[in-house]
């Protein structure tokens, strides 16, 4: 029925992100942060609690992965989904939220450091000359 719920909430829930190499400078301990569920539910506001200093080695949840359409490129080794790239998991407590009844997958924006686009693009263009270059 329509009218049934579907999700029950209740105290401690947390969510986990995954952030690029390239923004984890710009992460950290107590940085607000907004979760946006594929459900097209409202945003929910979060903090972040925790930010792993080591990559994945391996992702335990199947559907953040390409393959199983989640936005993370993965590739199957020994029946274990790799990154591709370099992953950091990132945690979050959501405010007002105490806990969550299913595994909901959606994107997380953080407001980190912020920087500058023109720097970046810079950054990336220096970075390619010195490797091609051999400096």
């Amino acid at each position: 029925s329509p009218r049934d719920p579907l999700l029950s909430v209740s105290s401690g829930a947390q969510v986990e992100a995954y952030v690029a190499e390239t923004d984890l400078p710009y992460v950290s301990v107590g940085d607000t942060a907004a979760f946006i569920p594929e459900s097209r539910a409202a945003r929910i506001t979060a903090r972040v609690a925790a930010v792993d200093r080591v990559a994945l080695s391996t992702l335990t949840e199947p559907s953040l992965a390409v393959p199983y359409g989640g936005t993370i490129p993965a590739r199957f080794s020994d029946k274990a989904l790799i990154p591709d790239t370099a992953v950091y998991r990132v945690r979050l407590t959501l405010d007002g939220i105490s806990s969550v009844a299913v595994p909901l997958r959606g994107q997380v924006h953080i407001a980190g450091i912020r920087r500058s686009l023109l720097g970046h693009a810079l950054q990336s263009v220096a970075a390619i000359l010195i490797r091609e270059w051999g400096m």
